[in-house]
């Protein structure tokens, strides 16, 4: 088959570019022929993945993601496609793939963002246009989350929308480096095996709830003297929660680390992962975490919550009155359990459920149900 693929960036990091690398490349090695429609791109994984670039100058980011999907309508009525598959910001697809929740929801409406530029305009008119029912055929959630609050503001109808969990790479996020890699970075930020080392990994600290860990973590620290507490991510005002980790007496031992992109090695350095996001779509972190062996502590508004097993996780409520102690609760009780090998091959087994194989077949299933039923409408 051949196969059309949208979405503005096309890279190595990210988590729809993630995605779109994964599903993309399995296409590929099952024969089809995929054509990846965006303004910039990395390399191609396999032969039979193309790229169709589109360079056309705009002036600043509302005018590039409305060009973008004018770009891609042209495309798309110049050119045959057996399916094409939209990844965001763009109105002209047959199935829409939805991984980062509705736009406000990205931009933070509703939690403490009242604004709303001329770029976040643009987005919202090209999220509604493209959840014109004429305008698709399929919607793919990555969550039930996400679905919901998809079905609550465009009233899509039950029959065209499909839940498909994120995958998780297992070849890469696994325990196989806790011994080596792992230790390394334990020992780099004065950790010994006795910590209790606690993991808090995300850009834009603020959503991902680093102001709700820290105290919670200074309530760990008070009774247990070896918990250490990790944060790894990229943030324009890490300044000012390092202020914070030392207003709370706990600079000693909290390691700020900054952003990295061996996150397999940080989650090899830990025993457990805390994440108290505020909103998170899914959340590739928690289920990353998991194939690397570690209890995780997440909030009820990710989507990743969906996936994960009971016994070796904690769901905490988003709610800012109580949060903070039910943090503290559920990292008492998860505190060295890394340490425990059949507790890591239990979450290393869990994890196995969305490997990327599994996942993308679920898919690539719907892809192909789509170009048969557009096959077959177009021959009567």
């Amino acid at each position: 088959m051949k196969i059309a693929i949208s979405h503005i960036r096309h890279a190595d990091t990210g988590g729809t570019e993630q995605f779109l690398n994964q599903i993309a490349h399995q296409l590929a090695v099952e024969g089809h022929h995929v054509s990846i429609l965006c303004r910039t791109h990395a390399n191609a994984s396999h032969p039979n993945i193309k790229f169709v670039a589109f360079n056309n100058w705009a002036l600043g980011r509302g005018h590039r993601l409305w060009r973008f999907a004018k770009d891609v309508e042209r495309h798309i009525g110049q050119h045959s496609y057996d399916v094409v598959l939209g990844l965001g910001r763009t109105w002209s697809q047959d199935i829409i793939r939805v991984g980062g929740g509705l736009y406000r929801e990205q931009i933070g409406q509703g939690q403490g963002k009242s604004r709303w530029w001329p770029k976040d305009i643009i987005a919202r008119l090209i999220e509604k246009r493209s959840f014109t029912p004429s305008n698709y055929q399929l919607v793919l959630a990555n969550s039930e989350q996400t679905r919901h609050s998809l079905a609550n503001e465009y009233q899509i109808p039950t029959d065209k929308m499909v839940t498909i969990h994120n995958a998780v790479d297992i070849s890469r996020f696994s325990d196989s480096i806790r011994s080596d890699a792992g230790l390394a970075l334990r020992q780099q930020c004065g950790f010994s095996e006795s910590n209790n080392v606690f993991l808090f990994l995300g850009s834009g600290y603020q959503r991902k709830g680093l102001d709700r860990l820290l105290p919670a973590f200074a309530e760990i620290a008070k009774t247990d003297s070896n918990a250490r507490l990790i944060v790894v991510g990229f943030e324009s005002s890490q300044a000012s929660y390092q202020r914070l980790a030392e207003t709370l007496n706990i600079d000693q031992q909290v390691t700020f680390l900054g952003g990295r992109k061996d996150v397999e090695v940080c989650y090899n350095a830990a025993d457990c992962y805390v994440m108290p996001t505020r909103f998170d779509a899914f959340g590739y972190s928690a289920i990353e975490a998991l194939a690397c062996g570690l209890p995780v502590i997440i909030t009820d508004s990710a989507g990743a919550a969906e996936v994960m097993p009971k016994a070796l996780t904690t769901i905490v409520s988003n709610n800012e009155d109580t949060i903070q102690a039910e943090l503290v609760t559920a990292m008492q009780q998860h505190s060295g359990k890394a340490k425990q090998v059949q507790f890591r091959q239990q979450a290393i087994a869990a994890a196995a459920n969305n490997s990327i194989h599994v996942v993308m077949q679920k898919n690539i299933d719907q892809l192909l149900r789509i170009a048969a039923a557009k096959k077959q409408k177009a021959a009567q």
